[in-house]
C-alpha cells in the first residue's frame, strides 16, 4: 500500500470562529511540503484564513485514497503522528 501525505486545512472567519475543512492529500512528500508552505502564506484574506492548519505539518496515511493527487477528503481513518514542516 502506498504512503500518502495528509495536511489538515482550516477555514477561519475572524469574529465567527474556526472549523476544520478536511485534508489535502498528496502522493509526493516534496510537493506536499512546498504546497503547504505556499498555501499557508497566501491563505489570509480580508475576513479570515483558508489554508493549512498551523503549525504546518503533515500526517502519513495508508488509506486507500484514489487520486489524481493532490485531492481533498473530509477525513482519514488512519494517520501517523504529526510531522512538523520547517
Amino acid at each position: 500500500m502506498k504512503v500518502l501525505y495528509a495536511v489538515r486545512w482550516m477555514d477561519i472567519e475572524y469574529g465567527w470562529g474556526a472549523k476544520p475543512d478536511g485534508f489535502k492529500i498528496y502522493d509526493d512528500l516534496q510537493q506536499c511540503i512546498y504546497d503547504t508552505k505556499e498555501k499557508s502564506e497566501s491563505g489570509n484574506y480580508e475576513d479570515g484564513y483558508f489554508g493549512p492548519e498551523r503549525p504546518l505539518g503533515y500526517y502519513e496515511t495508508a488509506d486507500e485514497i484514489q487520486g489524481p493527487f493532490p485531492c481533498w477528503v473530509n477525513d482519514i481513518k488512519f494517520k501517523s503522528n504529526l510531522t512538523l514542516i520547517k
